[in-house]
Formats: C-alpha cells, sequence, structure tokens
C-alpha cells in the first residue's frame, strides 16, 4: 500500500511539475524573482545527488514587487541570488512506469540565502564553478537582504526511454526557521524585530544542453515573503469616530 501511495504522489507530481518555470520569474508574482540562474554541486554524477554533496544557486534578480517594487532590478544597479550550505541527503531514484518515466528526488538540509546589491555589475557565469568568478561576482557589494532556509527539496522527471528531461521543481517549504535575519534592507522584511518568514519555489531543469560546464540545473524561481502587516495602536474615541 505504501508503494501504491508513493506511487500516485510521484504521477501527481508530475503533473504539477509540467507548468512553465516562467511562471514564477517572468510574472513578477513574488517580492523577489530571478531569471537566469544555475545550481552547482560538489558530489554530482548522472543526475544523482551523493549524501554530503553541498549544492549552491547563484543567478540575479529580474524583477521586485510587494515591499520592493520602488527598486528596479534593471536600472544599472545588479541585485544577485547567492544560495548556499545546503547538503544532499542523497538522491531517490523512483521509475513511473506509467508514465514512462523516473523520478529524482532530493532533499537537502540547512541552507544560507543573499541578495547582494552591486553598483557595478559583474556576475558572470563561468564554467567549472567554484572559481575566481563563481560564486564570488555573486556575492559582491552590499548585502541586501540574508536569511536561513531550513532545506530545499527537489524533483524533477527524466524519460526513461532516453533519460531526457521531461519537467522539475524546487521548493524549501515554509518550516519555522527560514526567515530574514539581516542585510541593508532588513528594515523591510520584519515585524516587531522578528524576521519575516520566506520560500523558494521555480522550475528545476536538468537539459545538459541548457547548461554551462559544470553546472547541474538553470533554475528560474521567486522568494515568497510572509510579511504581516503591523497593527496600529488606536483609541475607543477615534474608532468611534469612524462611524459618526
Amino acid at each position: 500500500m505504501r508503494q501504491r501511495l508513493l506511487l500516485l504522489s510521484l504521477i501527481g507530481a508530475v503533473a504539477l511539475a509540467v507548468l512553465p518555470a516562467q511562471v514564477f520569474a517572468g510574472d513578477c508574482v513574488a517580492p523577489i524573482s530571478w531569471g537566469t540562474t544555475y545550481a552547482y554541486e560538489s558530489s554530482y554524477a548522472n543526475y544523482v545527488s551523493n549524501a554530503g554533496s553541498q549544492l549552491t544557486l547563484v543567478g540575479t534578480v529580474n524583477c521586485f514587487n510587494s515591499m520592493f517594487d520602488d527598486i528596479d532590478p534593471n536600472a544599472g544597479v545588479e541585485y544577485s541570488v547567492y544560495v548556499f550550505g545546503l547538503v544532499s541527503q542523497g538522491t531517490v531514484v523512483t521509475p513511473i512506469p506509467p508514465v514512462n518515466q523516473t523520478a529524482y528526488q532530493t532533499a537537502y538540509d540547512g541552507g544560507t540565502v543573499q541578495i547582494w546589491e552591486d553598483p557595478t555589475p559583474d556576475a558572470v557565469f563561468t564554467d567549472n564553478p567554484p572559481n575566481a568568478e563563481v560564486p564570488s561576482t555573486f556575492s559582491d557589494g552590499s548585502l541586501f537582504l540574508e536569511g536561513n532556509l531550513e532545506g530545499l527539496n527537489v524533483t524533477f522527471f527524466l524519460w526513461t526511454a532516453d533519460n531526457s528531461f521531461a519537467s522539475g521543481n524546487f521548493d524549501s517549504g515554509w518550516p519555522a526557521g527560514a526567515v530574514w535575519t539581516g542585510g541593508s534592507h532588513f528594515d523591510r522584511v520584519n515585524l516587531g524585530g522578528e524576521g519575516c518568514p520566506l520560500r523558494l519555489t521555480g522550475g528545476w531543469n536538468v537539459t545538459p544542453s541548457a547548461l554551462p560546464t559544470g553546472y547541474t540545473a538553470d533554475v528560474e524561481g521567486k522568494i515568497d515573503i510572509d510579511c504581516p502587516t503591523q497593527a496600529e495602536a488606536g483609541s475607543w474615541g477615534e474608532l468611534k469616530g469612524l462611524y459618526r
């Protein structure tokens, strides 16, 4: 029964994963969205992340919204994304015969997300990271935002017959410890000094032809922020005055 439930869950995930990644990044549907972003790992081969492998994401913001809608990331100042410190628990590979696909699921623990503000844009994807340019050119300037993650789940599907890419996604969820902790714009993402919760989601493409040498995924995604509006103090007299 458990195997049947897992199979049904994976088939459902296939249906969800076919949504295009551009839904997340292109329409500015979140406070922070990024466009061209790539992932790389310290121990990864044949679509499998080995336990203990370190996952890193580097890219640039292409859209701000909500509490950052006064900032244009395409006006000459570079806003780069740097996600690091994610530790693989190993990849689970599961054939799904009903849809002729194979699922690759990897859970990563830990993680830190940073947004950097650089008035002299220099972020460049060079082959075979890490190296002198990656991730250094994505983590220079001044720290715009920093937050903790409590892991990341990556799922992608390959067509079983030829191992070609079918679909994929990633999600950090809403664990209690995934919150903003600092940066020059921390004042916009905290309530009473407590950092607001954050969540990373998006598309995960492992097509080899879409990747520079040494990278493991082409990533498009967004950062949602759950920052409730702080209540304002008022008097009973003020309240009654609203209804006169």
